[in-house]
C-alpha cells in the first residue's frame, strides 16, 4: 500500500494509466455485462491455471501433511443449488465462511469455490504482516472523508488486529502468529520530517476529541541510535511501534480446516454446512429468473416466490444457483463483474523475495526480531557500482545509464517463524521497468523478473549491517522470488458489502484491498456477514462507512479522486498547487 502522500498521487496516476493498458495486456476471452446483452468487455483474466504459478515462501513451506486441502473437492459433483455461494478461498472468502457459520442463524448450505488451491492468491503470497498504519495514511483519509471517518479508518486497522488475535486464541491454531516490535527505517531527513508532521496531525485531532492516543510511536532522531535499534546502515532516523506477524497460508488453511471438520458446523441433515470445491473457477455470473429453483434450506423464504431471482454461477464443472452470492476475488474481481469494477478494482502484479540470513549476519546480533519498513530516498552512493543496469525512475522521470532504480523506496519485511526473512519493495518492481514488464492490469503470477530479482538480491546487503555478498554462503541470501496479484482501488479502500441496485440484489463483494488486506480483511468479512444476515442489508457500524459499495464510488473517476486528495493536501506543505 502506498503510504506517503506524494507517492499516493503517483500511484493514482499509475492506476489511471493502467486503465488504458487493461485493453492491451488482456487475454482473448471476453465477458458480457452481468444481466445484459451489451457489447463484451475485455477482461484482465482469471487466475493462471494453464501453467504453474510461482510458489511463495509461505506455500512452499506449508505442504505435505500440513496441507490436507490440496485438490479438496476437485473431483466431487457440484451441487445444483446452495443458500450461499462464496467465490475465492483466500482470507476474505474463508473468514466470510467462518463468520457465516458461527452466526446465530447459519445457512444450511454454503458452497466455497476456488479457481486454484486454497490461499493460492494474494493471501498466500503477501508479506505476512498484520500492521495497522498508525498515522501516515491519515491525511489522505481526512482529505477524502473528513476527520471522523479518517479516525475510524485508522481505528479499524487496530480492530482487525484485535479480531485476528481473538480468533487465533479462541481456535487454538498454530499459524505463526505473534505480536512483534516494528521498526521504520527512514532513509532521509525530509521523509522523517514529513512523517513527523503526519503523526502530529492525527495526535492533535485525537486530543481535540479527547480520544486516547493509540499509536504507541517512539521516535529515534539520532542517527547512531536509529541504526543501533534497526541494525540498518542506511537509517537516518527511525521510529517504532507494535504490530503482528502471521503465516498467512497456514492461517487460512487452519481456519478452513476447522470449518470443514467441526461437528458444530453440521446442518439438520448432519451434513457439513460448508462444501469446498478447489480447481473450480467461476467463469461467468448472471442474475436470472428461475421458477425451478428450490432452496436446499426448506425454511428459506427466497423459494416462496414462484419466479425468484437467483444468481447463476457457471464453472467448467457445471452451474450452481444461489440467492446469495459473495465475491471475494480481490484483484480478479473486474473479470467476473466488469460492468461494476472494470477500472475500479485494478489488478497489480507484485514480486516478492525470501532469504536465508547468512550465519555471519546472525552471529553479529541474532535474528531480526522486529518487522520493518524501509522508507525514503537512498543516498546516491548507497548502492554498489556492480549489478544489473536498470533505468532510474525518480518521481515518474526516467534517467538512463544507471545501474539501480532510485526514487522513493517503500520496502517491508519480517523474520518468519522458522527463521527466514520475507521482503517486498516498490523500487524492486521499478527495476524491471526497462524491460517493459507490465505490473498494472496483470494477473499472471507464473513468472518472476530478472532485474527485480537482482534488486532483491542486493537489498539486504545494502541496508543491514553485517550482511554483505562475502558473508553469504551457498544456500544463503536470496533463496526464492515469487509474484502475486493485488487489487488496487482509486481511493485505496476496499469495496465491501451489498452491491446497490435491484439488478444486483443478493450480490455481495469484499475486494480491492490495495495491498493492505491483512489489516482489513477480517473486519470487512465480519461486517459483510452482519449486513447479509440483517433485515434490509443494514450496515455494520463497526466497519468504516467508506468501505461501502455506493453508486458514488462506482461512478468516481480517477480525476475526481485525485482532485479531492490534492485539495485536501494543499496547505499541509505537501503540494504546491491544486491539480484538477
Amino acid at each position: 500500500m502506498h503510504h506517503l502522500i506524494l507517492q499516493g498521487l503517483q500511484a493514482i496516476s499509475e492506476l489511471s494509466q493502467g486503465f488504458s493498458r487493461l485493453h492491451i495486456h488482456v487475454q482473448s476471452q471476453q465477458v458480457l455485462h452481468p444481466g445484459t446483452s451489451a457489447e463484451p468487455l475485455p477482461w484482465p483474466g482469471l487466475p493462471v491455471t494453464h501453467r504453474p504459478s510461482t510458489a511463495s515462501y509461505w506455500s512452499a513451506h506449508n505442504r505435505g501433511p500440513n496441507n490436507a486441502l490440496m485438490g479438496f473437492g476437485s473431483k466431487d459433483e457440484l451441487p445444483r443449488t446452495a443458500d450461499v455461494v462464496i467465490i475465492g478461498a483466500g482470507i476474505s472468502g474463508v473468514s466470510t465462511a467462518h463468520f457465516l457459520l458461527n452466526s446465530d442463524n447459519p445457512p444450511e448450505n454454503v458452497v466455497l469455490l476456488e479457481a486454484r488451491e486454497v490461499s493460492s492468491g494474494a493471501t498466500g503470497r503477501n508479506g505476512g504482516f498484520i500492521k495497522p498504519v498508525p498515522f501516515r495514511t491519515y491525511a489522505d483519509y481526512k482529505a477524502l472523508f473528513g476527520t471522523e471517518e479518517a479516525l475510524k479508518l485508522i481505528q479499524s486497522e487496530y480492530d482487525t488486529l484485535d479480531l485476528t488475535t481473538q480468533l487465533v486464541e479462541e481456535l487454538g491454531i498454530d499459524v505463526g502468529f505473534a505480536m512483534r516490535p516494528h521498526r521504520e527505517i527512514v532513509l532521509d531527513k525530509a521523509t522523517a520530517a514529513q512523517d513527523g508532521r503526519l503523526l502530529d496531525l492525527i495526535r492533535e485531532d485525537r486530543a481535540l476529541r479527547k480520544q486516547p492516543q493509540i499509536d504507541g510511536v517512539q521516535w529515534f532522531k539520532d542517527t547512531a541510535e536509529a541504526r543501533a535499534i534497526t541494525r540498518s546502515k542506511t537509517a537516518v532516523e527511525a521510529y517504532a511501534y507494535r504490530c503482528a506477524s502471521i503465516w498467512p497460508h497456514k492461517f487460512v488453511h487452519a481456519l478452513l480446516t476447522k470449518l470443514l471438520s467441526s461437528p458444530a458446523h453440521r446442518n439438520k441433515k448432519a451434513e457439513p454446512r460448508l462444501r469446498l470445491f478447489t480447481q473450480t473457477p467461476a467463469l461467468s455470473l448472471h442474475r436470472v429468473r428461475s421458477p425451478s429453483f428450490v432452496s436446499p434450506n426448506p425454511t428459506d423464504k427466497t423459494s416462496d416466490s414462484p419466479h425468484p431471482y437467483v444468481w447463476h454461477v457457471h464453472t467448467p464443472r457445471g452451474s450452481i444457483l444461489t440467492p446469495k452470492l459473495i465475491i471475494t476475488t480481490n484483484g480478479y474481481t473486474s473479470t467476473l463483474l466488469p460492468a461494476l469494477f472494470m477500472g475500479r478494482i485494478v489488478p497489480k502484479r507484485t514480486q516478492m523475495a525470501a532469504y536465508t540470513p547468512p550465519m555471519g549476519f546472525l552471529s553479529r546480533g541474532g535474528e531480526l526480531e522486529f518487522t520493518f519498513n524501509i522508507r525514503g530516498h537512498y543516498d546516491n552512493a548507497t548502492w554498489p557500482s556492480s549489478g544489473s543496469e536498470v533505468d532510474v525512475i525518480s518521481h515518474g522521470r526516467a534517467r538512463a545509464s544507471s545501474r539501480w532504480p532510485s526514487g522513493f523506496e517503500e520496502a517491508y519485511g519480517l523474520t518468519t517463524s522458522d527463521g527466514g526473512i520475507v521482503m517486498g519493495g516498490e523500487l524492486a518492481q521499478r527495476a524491471s521497468d526497462r524491460d517493459g514488464v507490465p505490473w498494472l492490469g496483470e494477473v499472471d503470477d507464473s513468472t518472476v523478473f530478472t532485474r527485480t530479482e537482482e534488486y532483491y538480491r542486493w537489498m539486504p546487503r545494502v541496508n543491514f549491517d553485517g550482511w554483505d555478498q562475502a558473508s553469504e554462503g551457498v544456500g544463503e541470501g536470496l533463496i526464492r522470488s515469487w509474484t502475486g496479484i493485488q487489487g488496487h482501488t482509486l481511493d485505496t479502500l476496499p469495496f465491501v458489502g451489498a452491491v446497490p441496485g435491484r439488478r444486483y440484489e443478493g450480490l455481495y463483494v469484499s475486494a480491492g484491498f490495495h495491498g493492505h488486506g491483512m489489516a482489513r480483511c477480517l473486519l470487512a468479512s465480519r461486517g459483510l456477514v452482519s449486513q447479509l444476515l440483517s433485515p434490509h442489508n443494514m450496515w455494520d457500524e463497526r466497519l468504516p462507512q467508506s468501505f461501502a459499495i455506493t453508486k458514488k464510488r462506482l461512478n468516481a473517476s480517477a480525476e475526481e479522486v485525485m482532485g479531492e486528495l490534492v485539495r485536501g493536501w494543499e496547505g499541509l506543505g505537501f503540494v504546491s498547487e491544486v491539480i484538477g
